[in-house]
């Protein structure tokens, strides 16, 4: 039943972030087929992917924030709201408790947003090799950018998550957006380590450019997600709704 109830809530959101997937690749399919490809091109193959891929990062912010869990809170299927749902109340008298509420919410939250990265990242390997001819792309360096991709977005995902626990849905989403927009801005401004560079590992540091797996950035986007929900989760089951 909390399968059912969660992907009722939440399944506008999951075709509205399939349908902004479509809109990416369209624009990146239109944008590479009218642009002149140009042999004497001073910037490198490689320098001209990491920037593609840096502004690509971008998308994985958005579904990101929409598809996270909404703690345990009833949520309207496609409208930010202010307070707390009508059904709130019937929700917390189900018979399971609120930790479970909280993990099956965020569960499916992830397995959707799963979906969306694999779809991405196939949508990738396909436009990519047309764009850069001159560069190789193996299926291994698409799964090494996809577990990249899943990884640093589940902390993208995971602070929303945390906002959702005492943030109205609008201030969850924008919230999120705000937070990891200067994190971004910031990264860009202050010399990061690349070991630890969650953005550059989506962008000049990817799998498809040094075609190794960024596992320091793995393990510490793995180490954040654990702990963001650790704290989401104890504000779930402290907080008087």
């Amino acid at each position: 039943m909390l399968w059912m109830k969660n992907w009722l809530e939440t399944r506008l959101r999951f075709t509205w972030a399939v349908g902004f997937l479509v809109f990416v690749f369209t624009l990146m399919y239109v944008t590479f087929s009218r642009a002149p490809r140009n042999p004497h091109n001073p910037i490198p193959p490689t320098q001209q992917l990491a920037m593609i891929l840096s502004i690509y990062s971008l998308f994985w912010v958005v579904p990101s924030a929409m598809m996270a869990g909404a703690g345990i809170k009833t949520q309207a299927p496609f409208q930010a709201m202010k307070g707390l749902h009508g059904s709130m109340h019937f929700t917390l008298s189900l018979p399971v408790s609120r930790r479970r509420l909280f993990f099956t919410r965020a569960f499916l939250g992830m397995l959707q947003l799963t979906g969306v990265i694999l779809a991405a990242c196939f949508g990738l390997w396909i436009l990519l090799p047309a764009q850069f001819s001159t560069l190789h792309f193996s299926a291994l360096d698409m799964v090494r950018y996809g577990l990249t991709a899943l990884t640093c977005t589940a902390v993208f995902f995971s602070v929303s998550t945390l906002f959702a626990t005492f943030l109205d849905d609008m201030w969850q989403v924008w919230g999120s957006f705000l937070v990891i927009g200067l994190l971004r801005g910031l990264s860009a401004i202050v010399p990061i380590p690349e070991k630890v560079d969650l953005f550059g590992a989506l962008a000049g540091s990817s799998p498809l450019i040094t075609h190794t797996t960024p596992w320091s950035v793995v393990a510490l986007s793995l180490a954040a997600t654990i702990m963001l929900y650790i704290a989401a989760a104890r504000i779930v089951q402290t907080r008087d709704y």
